[in-house]
């Protein structure tokens, strides 16, 4: 089943500033994943079985800092820092 995402694109459209935009996306995707490893777990699944996904989740969270500091870097008049 397609996931739909009008929420998170109006929650994206709705958000000040492109940092934001790129980081709130990233930042909902590995929330929703998270949620999904929670009710796996409530459903029997063990801490091994879902570690997998546990570590794309922390991917997720520190590509979502790279993204920030490379658009500020790269956006004119940016900050200097994130």
């Amino acid at each position: 089943m397609a996931r739909d995402f009008t929420a998170e694109i109006e929650e994206i459209r709705n958000t000040e500033t492109v940092i934001d935009s790129a980081t709130t996306f990233i930042n909902g995707t590995a929330a929703r994943i998270q949620t999904a490893v929670d009710k796996a777990l409530e459903n029997g699944a063990t801490p091994a079985e879902i570690q997998p996904v546990v570590d794309v989740i922390a991917e997720l969270n520190s590509k979502s800092q790279e993204l920030a500091g490379a658009i500020a870097a790269n956006t004119p008049g940016a900050p200097d820092t994130v």
